[in-house]
């Protein structure tokens, strides 16, 4: 809390989807107080009313960190059961008739998103671990640990820890993202 201050939580209205997903964030980080949830579960229930695709696609389904910000957050505020989980989950099963970005890091955080409110992203990952950079591999390490994604041969973790490990000794620093990093 000292590091994040007294107000973790976005001040105003909590109806956009980036400050919700920000919020979802912050739940995650620090427990909240009643009267946020109280913020972020009225803020859910106007953003759920909202089009999800809209023609410019200029919306959380279309960036996935916002994405998985709203799963977290609507996984802490109230669990897999609730009218907004029910409302995400149906969002993300037509995420692939809506032409998302099929990239490895976006398709990894819709997984995990997905596996946030108990439902199963129905694009799959890339295949070969020579598809993925260093945080794409660290990222999948996270959701094998928790069972979130299929499993093969290759993807065992300890398999995609040595292929983090060496991408990691190889890449150069300039050639990583940094931001993601």
């Amino acid at each position: 809390t000292a590091l994040l201050g007294s107000t973790p939580f976005p001040v105003g209205p909590l109806d956009a989807a980036p400050a919700a997903a920000a919020s979802g964030f912050a739940m995650a980080a620090v427990e909240p107080q009643p009267e946020e949830l109280s913020r972020w579960r009225e803020g859910m229930k106007r953003l759920v009313k909202r089009e999800p695709f809209p023609r410019d696609r200029q919306t959380f389904a279309y960036r996935p960190t916002e994405l998985v910000g709203l799963a977290v957050g609507i996984s802490m505020a109230e669990g897999r059961s609730g009218a907004s989980a029910g409302w995400l989950r149906s969002v993300i099963q037509d995420l692939p008739s809506k032409s998302p970005p099929t990239n490895a890091w976006a398709l990894l955080l819709y997984h995990y998103a997905a596996a946030a409110v108990g439902v199963t992203f129905p694009l799959a990952i890339p295949a070969r671990l020579s598809e993925y950079d260093s945080t794409e591999l660290a990222l999948l390490i996270a959701l094998l640990a928790q069972g979130k994604v299929f499993k093969t041969s290759e993807f065992e973790p300890g398999v995609v820890q040595n292929a983090l490990l060496e991408r990691v000794v190889t890449e150069s620093p300039n050639a990583r993202d940094t931001e993601r990093l």
